[in-house]
């Protein structure tokens, strides 16, 4: 990376985490909460996702240039240096067996043993197959057991029984480059270093590893994260592609276990904390073997997770005291951020399916914080990350690798996978069950909450900018889901095989046939005459190597024949193969194609790399994956229906909850501790056809409390707490237009029936009204005025009288209104208004000079103006757009998910008909 790249990386990173610190303390101490089962678990979930982009950008930021060894052939060591010992001397290789193919096994054996500075090569079978032991004396490689000790066997034990002080340790299946030794061994010249770490990459362009991007899903461990770490020492060592220093490893307690991935992550603890370093070159040494079945990348995920939560909770653990250091203990805690990322998925979408069912938001906020808080914090932090990385954490990366492994991640919480009676074990879930599982989760909700909108209404309401900003996640989650699952319509949607492209005169049989491409286990052929499916045959040809021409005749199987552009296309599969001509395609189409790309093949260069093809592999359209389909549409037509406008609060009107409490209590300047207030109210101030609008319990401000949550300033003389006044009638008015004159509270504004109720023994009711400007009026308890000690109401406090109070209704909270009562002017009363609702008082009437009889608060309009509301209840004071920009963004991306849908219906079914040779 340019000086200038990494000058704007810092930047971007720098400030990214800036913003989300910011937008942290904006969260904590500002934001309006929710209820408290939906706001804590979202606060805790953006306050891991921070702290995972920290940890990142820590591991990720550039460290000061160390000094790199010079390649042998760059710069020759003089002789008698440490340097050109290692160079010079010969070490071992063991090669690590587990689950993978014999032909896999074989290639990595002849890539080994054709490695510089190789003096033997070791076998270590841990899947416990027969015949592993005679490939490897067929081979020539020596079969080594699993090294027992005092707490079992132990696969990292079985390295030490390497014959020299520096051991190269492989995964069959991956390909070293030639020049491994030379390129690791020189980083051995610092004492300290344990082991050197060698990069790897994929060079297959698909398998179940990779995304829909055409990417592996271990790219940036391999290339991006575990180097950095590798710069401070703290590298992880990965068990394929090191060389390891015998006398560090016999220095630490052999980790027991068979796991290999366990076994080297452990090892790396225990290294770390002795004191020893594991540094990791960015020069790639190793083509990595890409997992063949979704069900074995299921396990490897499950494993990931298992391993990284003991690196962090077990003993010596991360998280645990212990010996580690702290820039171990951050190197693990970044390494366990991708692994256990799954976890905090899920809680994601256990809040935004419980919001949109029970319709609530786990906070609020208007749009200036989240312009400058949160969009800063999340562009910023997604770029700076990718830039650190050399791009190898694309910005959506780590959502794609959370989705993907909701399923393993839980799975990982068994201690060991369960095992059948046989030993053998039991077939695992696919990789992306989880993540069907959560589509499926999510489709259903989010159908449910269209149809309760259109429908039944069940569900609790939303406001539309809430239900807005809810359906952009939700289709946004839904929409990398979908294409994880590879059910949309893209180029990547249907898995491939990898062929090596070939040009080989060939016989099948008494047929003159062309070999077109070819692998390990069969080859596809041209000819102008049919062959039988089935039939058996013998395929003659010679293949070209480095190593020289061998000539194979190789006992095949029919297993397709067709006629494409007037030739036949006939695959066949290979049977049993001598050991001559298995050596020979292992490296005609294992070994040579990955040497060429990593630019280790002598004679050739990186461009002349002979191509591989990739095959289409037929679609299994199941009825699990159109069942997936089927729901992911009817929750996008759900997605459109509730986005659709139309909804009260998204017309002209506006809906809310009015929460009112009358508190009464003894006079300021009454000497007497007052009298009972008479609860009786006058059938002339309640019209029992008006509606009550709810039935949920109100909410009832204790005694010397404010129903707003501020604490009050004034005291009651008497020292007992005032309580609610019982019997006051509080009635509101609203209006949903404000006339030709454009002003509201004028005679030609359109008024709605007025809504009134009478307060319970606590002094509260709680009212639903309906409107774009409302009005409120209060009247006491008969028998009882309202005494005012002196004081100022709270800024912004509502004050209700017997005249109609305009409210504010642009909150969108659900309004809460403490209501204080005071008398009109010129009624004798005190006109000075109260501080807060603790110090409101009742007073008998009779104490009250020159009292009038009350007359009920008004609630009709008349010819006078009634007061300007504060504020527009909505954006603007007009009418709303029906398709707002939330309306559009929602319905363009439903409308692009159902046409993708839909066309990825199609489009398999064409290409399945294209069956691989």
């Amino acid at each position: 990376m340019r000086r200038r790249e990494h000058l704007v990386a810092r930047a971007l990173t720098a400030l990214g985490l800036a913003a989300s610190l910011a937008y942290l303390t904006w969260r904590v101490g500002i934001s309006t909460w929710g209820p408290w089962w939906l706001a804590v678990p979202t606060l805790l979930i953006e306050f891991v996702a921070v702290a995972g982009s920290a940890l990142l950008a820590w591991a990720l930021w550039p460290m000061p240039a160390a000094a790199r060894p010079p390649h042998p052939a760059a710069t020759r060591p003089e002789n008698g240096s440490e340097g050109a010992a290692l160079v010079r001397v010969a070490v071992d290789v063991l090669v690590r067996v587990t689950d993978q193919a014999d032909h896999e096994v074989r290639a990595t054996l002849v890539a080994a043993a054709a490695m510089r500075g190789v003096q033997r090569v070791l076998l270590v079978d841990h899947s416990g197959r027969p015949g592993m032991a005679a490939l490897a004396e067929e081979m020539g490689a020596i079969p080594v057991p699993l090294t027992a000790t005092p707490s079992g066997p132990s696969a990292l034990a079985s390295v030490t029984q390497a014959a020299t002080p520096w051991c190269v340790v492989l995964a069959a299946g991956d390909i070293p480059s030639i020049d491994l030794v030379d390129r690791l061994a020189p980083h051995l010249d610092d004492p300290t270093v344990a082991v050197v770490q060698g990069l790897g990459r994929s060079f297959a362009e698909d398998s179940p590893e990779h995304g829909p991007n055409r990417r592996h899903e271990l790219t940036f461990e391999w290339t991006g994260l575990n180097p950095a770490l590798g710069s401070r020492g703290v590298a992880m060592w990965l068990g394929t592609g090191a060389v390891v220093r015998l006398d560090a490893l016999r220095d630490v307690a052999a980790v027991a276990g068979t796991h290999p991935l366990e076994s080297h992550w452990m090892a790396t603890s225990d290294l770390l904390a002795a004191g020893w370093k594991v540094v990791a070159p960015d020069v790639t040494v190793l083509a990595r073997r890409s997992l063949s079945s979704e069900a074995a990348v299921h396990v490897d995920r499950a494993d990931r997770a298992r391993i990284a939560r003991r690196m962090l909770l077990g003993g010596g653990g991360a998280l645990r005291r212990g010996p580690l250091p702290l820039h171990a203990r951050l190197a693990h805690l970044a390494w366990a951020v991708r692994p256990l990322s799954g976890f905090r998925r899920t809680a994601f979408l256990a809040v935004l399916c419980g919001a949109l069912l029970a319709g609530q938001v786990p906070f609020t906020a208007g749009l200036v914080p989240l312009l400058a808080l949160w969009l800063p914090a999340f562009l910023a932090t997604s770029l700076g990350l990718s830039l650190l990385s050399g791009w190898t954490l694309q910005p959506g990366d780590r959502t794609r690798w959370s989705l993907h492994t909701l399923g393993p991640v839980w799975s990982s919480l068994r201690a060991q996978p369960a095992t059948r009676s046989s030993g053998h074990l039991r077939v695992p879930a696919l990789y992306g069950a989880g993540l069907t599982v959560a589509v499926v989760a999510l489709s259903i909700v989010l159908a449910m909450r269209g149809l309760s909108e259109r429908v039944t209404h069940t569900l609790g309401e939303l406001r539309q900018g809430h239900l807005l900003a809810l359906l952009l996640v939700s289709l946004w989650t839904l929409a990398l889901s979908l294409d994880l699952l590879r059910v949309l319509a893209r180029r990547a949607q249907l898995r491939r095989s990898p062929r090596v492209v070939a040009a080989l005169t060939a016989t099948l049989g008494d047929l003159g046939v062309t070999v077109v491409d070819m692998t390990p286990l069969g080859a596809g052929l041209l000819s102008i005459t049919p062959a039988a499916v089935g039939e058996q045959m013998t395929l003659t040809t010679a293949i070209p190597t480095s190593t020289g021409i061998t000539d194979v005749a190789i006992p095949c199987t029919v297993r397709n024949s067709m006629v494409r552009g007037g030739e036949w296309r006939i695959g066949v599969e290979f049977g049993r193969l001598e050991s001559a001509a298995a050596v020979a395609l292992a490296e005609f189409c294992s070994i040579e194609p990955m040497w060429e790309r990593m630019g280790a093949m002598p004679g050739r260069s990186v461009t002349e790399a002979r191509p591989i093809v990739y095959l289409p592999d037929p679609e299994d359209a199941g009825p699990a994956r159109l069942a997936v389909r089927a729901l992911a549409l009817a929750a996008l037509l759900g997605a459109v229906a509730s986005g659709l406008p139309g909804r009260a609060d998204a017309a002209e009107t506006v809906t809310r909850h009015l929460h009112v409490t009358v508190v009464a209590g003894a006079s300021a300047g009454d000497p007497e501790d007052g009298v009972p207030v008479d609860t009786g109210v006058p059938d002339t101030l309640v019209d029992h056809d008006e509606p009550v609008a709810t039935t949920e319990p109100a909410d009832v401000a204790s005694a010397g409390e404010d129903p707003t949550g501020e604490d009050p300033t004034g005291e009651d003389p008497t020292g007992e707490d005032p309580a609610g006044a019982g019997g006051a009638v509080v009635v509101v008015v609203c209006a949903d237009d404000r006339g030709a004159d454009g002003q509201w509270g004028t005679n030609d504004d359109h008024y709605l029936a007025p809504v009134s109720a009478v307060t319970g023994p606590d002094g509260s009711i709680d009212v639903e009204i309906v409107g774009q400007a409302c009005w409120a009026a209060v009247e006491p308890p008969q028998g009882a005025a309202a005494g005012a000690p002196a004081g100022d109401p709270e800024p912004g406090a509502v004050v209700l009288t017997d005249e109609p109070r305009a409210l504010d209704l642009a909150d969108d909270r659900v309004t809460t209104v403490a209501v204080v009562t005071t008398s009109a002017p010129g009624d004798g009363r005190a006109a000075a208004l109260p501080a807060s609702p603790a110090d409101v008082h009742w007073v008998p009437r009779a104490g009250a000079a020159a009292q009038a009889e009350p007359t009920g608060p008004a609630t009709a309009t008349g010819p006078a103006d009634l007061p300007t509301p504060p504020a527009p209840p909505t954006a603007a004071d007009g009418t709303t757009d029906a398709l707002g920009v939330l309306n559009l963004a929602v319905l363009v991306v439903a409308v692009l998910l159902v046409g993708s849908l839909l066309l990825g219906m199609v489009r398999p079914r064409s290409l399945s008909r294209v069956q691989p040779l």
